[in-house]
């Protein structure tokens, strides 16, 4: 039977209401945004060109998932079959798999296995894209015109993480008066990831020279 105090820690665990996190947050006025600088024009033209905006990463990363796995896996597996054949025929003699017929069920299935799995990873990689751009282009950098605010509004950012786990985009939304779509909530920041900005950054922009350097939002646990 479970122990009653692991059902407290769970709710301890649990993140308020939105409705019961406003009243730890602090409201700034005239909080401006900047979007973070993007790479270099050159080398982003080129990844968009031939790498379809990918990351070297990422395609090494397909490559073995869709290619190089899927073919160890198929020899793993034909190499079974012949075992299995060199045990079964008195002659010892096993079916090789190139030259397997066109209906067999082992050439049918590797050809379906290696069509779902691409068609699934596909999907997977689109989805994993979609939900990158939302969270890059969900949030901007909040700016300032003077340092002193700046400095304000971070502290006030490691204040509220000294009560909750994390910042959600929802959250640092709200400290900056600005409305958006309640999904946000979702994504955010970690506590420790916030706690380590120590200091509040310059940036070369006349009306808002001063950042607080958020790193980028990502999917809350």
């Amino acid at each position: 039977m479970p122990d009653n105090n692991s059902f407290v820690r769970k709710d301890e665990n649990k993140r308020p209401d939105f409705e019961e996190r406003k009243k730890e947050l602090v409201q700034y006025d005239n909080v401006k945004q900047v979007k973070k600088k993007s790479g270099n024009a050159t080398i982003e033209w080129l990844r968009a060109m031939f790498l379809s905006g990918r990351t070297l990463k990422d395609i090494l990363l397909d490559v073995a998932e869709n290619q190089i796995i899927p073919q160890i896996k198929d020899n793993f597996r034909n190499s079974l079959v012949s075992i299995i054949d060199l045990g079964i025929y008195k002659d010892h003699r096993s079916s090789s798999s190139s030259t397997a017929p066109s209906g067999s069920f082992i050439t049918n299935y590797v050809q379906f296995s290696n069509g779902s799995s691409g068609s699934t990873q596909k999907k997977l990689e689109a989805a994993k894209e979609d939900e990158k751009k939302l969270v890059e282009n969900g949030y901007s950098v909040p700016a300032f015109k003077t340092k002193r605010e700046a400095e304000d509004f971070l502290h006030s950012i490691h204040a509220y993480l000294d009560k909750q786990q994390v910042l959600s985009v929802l959250d640092l939304a709200w400290m900056q008066r600005r409305t958006i779509d309640y999904t946000w909530d979702k994504y955010g920041w970690d506590r420790e990831e916030l706690l380590k900005i120590k200091d509040v950054t310059h940036i070369n922009n006349s009306e808002t020279p001063w950042i607080v350097n958020l790193p980028k939002a990502h999917i809350l646990e």
